[in-house]
């Protein structure tokens, strides 16, 4: 792993931090301050990372692409709640008594939000670079998913807020800005290399 990319992982780490934090002491800050953190947090990293000059030729559509994380936010909590709804009013299934303890409807949400989430950070990617990586939203579907994973386990035994947002949002967003900063990286060596060339 290069250092941009621990750097893109360990901001998207403390992004996520920020947001449980904020969620701990506003809860219905969940539903959208994540997209403001992540946006912020990327910035953030492509300035420790000497990027921001990659961009000043793009200053629109990177513009573009960072005030999108705010709605595709606030989407994917729709989504969530949306899927955890029509599974209790169409499979039936039990409805999560709260926030810190999932029931069916919530684990089902959760997998389809951090699906829609990695597609939306594919998106952005390909929008920043100009261009689409399927092997890329295949490797963050398959991380996030391990993340709702790791959570739900972790949260298991102990039932709070912590153990399952504590894990879920700081891992999630550290995998999927470090793939999104190796997108950006990457595309930024091939800008490099050709202006050299």
């Amino acid at each position: 792993m290069t250092r941009d990319a621990r750097v893109y992982a360990l901001v998207g780490f403390l992004a996520g931090l920020v947001t449980v934090g904020l969620g701990q002491v506003w809860r219905a800050s969940l539903a959208f301050s994540g997209g403001c953190v992540f946006g912020i947090a990327l910035v953030i990293a492509l300035w420790i990372n000497h990027q921001m000059g990659d961009i000043k030729g793009h200053l629109l559509r990177y513009s573009i692409g960072l005030l999108s994380c705010v709605p595709a936010y606030v989407i994917v909590v729709l989504i969530l709640a949306s899927v955890g709804q029509a599974a209790v009013q169409k499979l039936g299934v039990v409805a999560s008594p709260d926030i810190r303890t999932p029931g069916l409807d919530m684990i089902i949400g959760l997998f389809v939000a951090v699906s829609t989430t990695a597609i939306f950070i594919e998106i952005l990617a390909a929008w920043l670079t100009r261009a689409w990586s399927s092997r890329s939203l295949f490797v963050s579907l398959l991380f996030a998913s391990g993340v709702v994973f790791a959570a739900l386990l972790i949260n298991a035994p102990l039932h709070s807020y912590w153990s399952l947002f504590g894990v879920l949002f700081p891992l999630a967003e550290a995998l999927l800005m470090w793939r999104l900063g190796s997108r950006i990286s990457t595309d930024s060596r091939h800008v490099y290399a050709k202006a050299v060339n």
